[in-house]
């Protein structure tokens, strides 16, 4: 069975008979070179999906139907069910107002679309080579009324797969689109995402990825978002688990009033790797956006934070804001922050910042002096960490997210280290 490290070696020749798209593909993994030192397969935990065996999902396995649970704390207007990357019709409940239409990757239409998706992305984000390569078919949602809609990707089958979705929201349609994962199995496996989000004039779209994910799954998911006149975009996170969980997010605010803010909040534990690579375009005067992200880390875990603001020349009345906060709970955890700033016009705010600490003593003392354990004077302050984070999740996924986060509090050992302002 072919792994993932195979795949780069093998796109070494080309087929004259491939499309477009899928040359460039092709050009792409054999010009990468997953065991260099900089590359992101090498760093950490990556290193294990390179030996990760590519699924082989059959048509029968892709389709079968399967049973998902219910939000207990929700209501939704529809489910859009994924079986192993492959849409599910006989699991999914379409509500009126949303279409769906199935093309495979590289169909001339659908070339051409996602050629350009591809040459947005740097060279260094070799995903979304890897899950145009992987990908069997291109799920277009058309989203024309105001709706709430759960995502929920299930796993039953160990491995890599692979999936591309291509999502429109009609002009003024206001929308609420959720990720959940189900995972059942017991092996490693793992999900490449590609996927590219389109808000017509007015539209808004708030979308949200709230999930624990087992110790043995990864997720990674390479976005890019097209905001028009007066659209709003809003993406909350809310994640802990996984071998690896990776965003890469680019937004671009096209015209007029167009904003997005994307926030979140990741917990990494035993050597996991949580990682948020951001970039958002003003192409447009009178745009905003905003990024607010706070990760906790422990136990040999890595968060990354890599985020650039970028402002077309010639273009005035832009506001801007970047915050990346990072609480280490021990010695062993760490966090890179890199907030970033590229402006060719004049009339901008522009703000960034990244902080990375420990938990206070002081304010431990300060909670203890009042009767609090040591134990339970840590929780509260982690607790106060995250919530301003939390603050900002939408109404279906706050309970969620909130559940989250508490469960990983209580799962804080009793002894962590402090460091005091002095």
């Amino acid at each position: 069975m072919q792994t993932v490290q195979q795949l780069f070696s093998s796109s070494s020749t080309q087929d004259r008979s491939q499309s477009t798209l899928m040359a460039a593909v092709t050009q792409c993994l054999a010009a990468h070179d997953p065991k260099h030192r900089l590359s992101l397969w090498q760093k950490q935990s990556c290193r294990a999906l390179l030996t990760m065996p590519i699924a082989a999902v059959s048509a029968k396995h892709a389709h079968a139907q399967v049973m998902v649970a219910a939000d207990t704390a929700n209501s939704w207007d529809g489910e859009l069910v994924f079986i192993n990357g492959h849409w599910s019709a006989a699991s999914s409940r379409l509500p009126k107002g949303v279409q769906i239409s199935i093309n495979v990757v590289d169909d001339a239409e659908q070339s051409a679309l996602w050629l350009a998706f591809l040459q947005a992305m740097p060279m260094t984000e070799i995903t979304a080579a890897m899950a145009m390569a992987l990908a069997a078919q291109v799920v277009t949602i058309t989203i024309a009324a105001d709706l709430r809609l759960r995502v929920v990707h299930v796993l039953t089958q160990p491995g890599m797969h692979a999936m591309q979705l291509c999502i429109a929201v009609q002009p003024g349609c206001q929308v609420v689109l959720a990720d959940y994962m189900d995972s059942r199995v017991d092996k490693p496996a793992a999900i490449l995402c590609n996927r590219q989000v389109e808000l017509a004039d007015h539209a808004r779209l708030e979308h949200g990825f709230a999930n624990a994910l087992p110790s043995h799954i990864a997720w990674l998911c390479t976005q890019l978002v097209k905001v028009a006149r007066a659209a709003d975009y809003a993406f909350s996170h809310m994640a802990t688990g996984g071998t690896m969980l990776r965003y890469h997010h680019q937004v671009h605010l096209l015209a007029e009033q167009a904003q997005c803010a994307l926030r979140g909040l990741s917990l990494a534990d035993r050597s996991e790797r949580h990682d948020q690579t951001l970039l958002v375009k003003h192409m447009a005067s009178h745009t905003y956006s905003q990024q607010v992200f706070k990760h906790v880390a422990k136990d040999h875990a890595l968060t990354n934070f890599s985020s650039r603001v970028w402002v077309s020349p010639g273009i005035r009345d832009i506001q801007s804001s970047q915050e990346n906060h990072n609480l280490l709970l021990d010695h062993t955890a760490r966090a890179l922050t890199a907030p970033e700033l590229e402006i060719y016009a004049d009339e901008v705010q522009c703000a960034h910042g990244a902080t990375v600490g420990a938990v206070d003593a002081q304010a431990v003392h300060y909670l203890r002096a009042r009767g609090l354990s040591q134990a339970e004077a840590v929780a509260l302050l982690v607790s106060g960490f995250m919530t301003s984070a939390l603050d900002g999740f939408s109404a279906p996924m706050r309970a969620r997210a909130s559940g989250i986060a508490n469960a990983y509090i209580s799962a804080l050992p009793a002894s962590v280290p402090t460091v005091s302002d002095s």
